[in-house]
């Protein structure tokens, strides 16, 4: 008498209508490695704060102060990707989306 083991063919992938189970991956809220690192090496320093302080010195220059704006937007704000406009004849043809759409001028 023997006993037979089913085998799984599936190389790991899952199939149709089945999901990944809830506990899979990482818990959240839990840095990746690298960002893990990085903070281990950074240990207490915030590079926003010190921009901030920088920032708030009576002797910093105005023109320093804009840059100082500027990095920290990038951080606020999302950035706004470039429309490329073509004009022709009445009208013009405005690229939304990589999908060129054409709008009549009086």
């Amino acid at each position: 008498m023997t006993d037979s083991v089913k085998v799984n063919k599936s190389n790991g992938q899952f199939k149709k209508g089945q999901a990944r189970p809830k506990n899979a991956g990482r818990k959240k809220g839990t840095p990746n490695k690298k960002t893990a690192e990085l903070q281990e090496i950074l240990g207490g320093f915030n590079p926003a704060e010190k921009l901030m302080e920088l920032y708030n010195k009576s002797t910093t220059k105005d023109d320093l102060k804009v840059l100082i704006c500027k990095e920290l937007m990038k951080y606020i704000y999302p950035q706004r990707k470039a429309v490329d406009t073509n004009i022709t004849g009445g009208g013009f043809i405005v690229e939304i989306n990589n999908e060129a759409v054409e709008v009549e001028h009086d």
